[in-house]
């Protein structure tokens, strides 16, 4: 019984620190309806890291929310269903420390937006560079973050993403201290089976 409590809180433990990393930017109420065919968010990684999840508000439609780099090419995506305007989407799409990512949804006239502002934010992970991006596509949404003559700007309006969340590391890696609470849990149910052991051998009255 000890032995099999000493792995459950090391399971725990572990779990806890595995996610102990996580780090979310919020964004704004976003309650209002647009119909341009592609919207979303600019990013920059400053670490390597994960995008692990995030909400989706749109009006209802199936689409397809897709991660490109700054070029506009696809690097993956994952579908919406219809019915959803505020698709709590979990994925595990890796990002490399100092490269620009566009979080874009690509579907005909499906998202919503908020005006906003305010200064882009940022987190230990990534950087916000550009919100808002209405267009006609994804190449479309891509080129405006270089076009200064754009009118709205690049924060004047915030479209269709809240609760982004990432962990530091690279998908699927566990983290530094995760590592440590591994070795030390290991250790820990080697110590538990051989005292285990030593205990059986003295009440058979043997020594191993």
């Amino acid at each position: 019984m000890k032995l099999h409590g000493c792995l459950v809180a090391f399971a725990a433990t572990a779990l806890l620190v595995g996610n102990a990393g996580a780090a979310v930017i919020a964004g704004p109420t976003i309650n209002l309806t647009g119909t341009w065919n592609a919207s979303g968010l600019e990013f920059t990684a400053l670490q390597d890291a994960t995008l692990t999840g995030f909400v989706y508000r749109n009006q209802g439609g199936a689409d397809v929310v897709v991660l490109s780099d700054a070029q506009g090419a696809v690097l993956d995506s994952v579908a919406i269903p219809a019915g959803a305007p505020s698709d709590t989407v979990s994925v595990n799409w890796a990002l490399t420390a100092g490269d620009t990512y566009w979080l874009v949804q690509t579907g005909s006239g499906n998202g919503d937006f908020a005006y906003y502002g305010s200064a882009l934010p940022s987190d230990a992970d990534i950087s916000v560079q550009f919100s808002g991006s209405f267009g006609t596509s994804l190449s479309d949404v891509v080129s405006k973050s270089s076009d200064a003559s754009y009118a709205i700007g690049s924060n004047r309006f915030w479209a269709d993403f809240n609760n982004i969340t990432t962990t530091a590391g690279v998908a699927g890696a566990p983290e530094p201290a995760t590592w440590a609470i591994l070795i030390l849990g290991f250790g820990m149910i080697g110590a538990a089976a051989r005292r285990r052991t030593w205990s059986a051998a003295r009440a058979a009255g043997s020594r191993p």
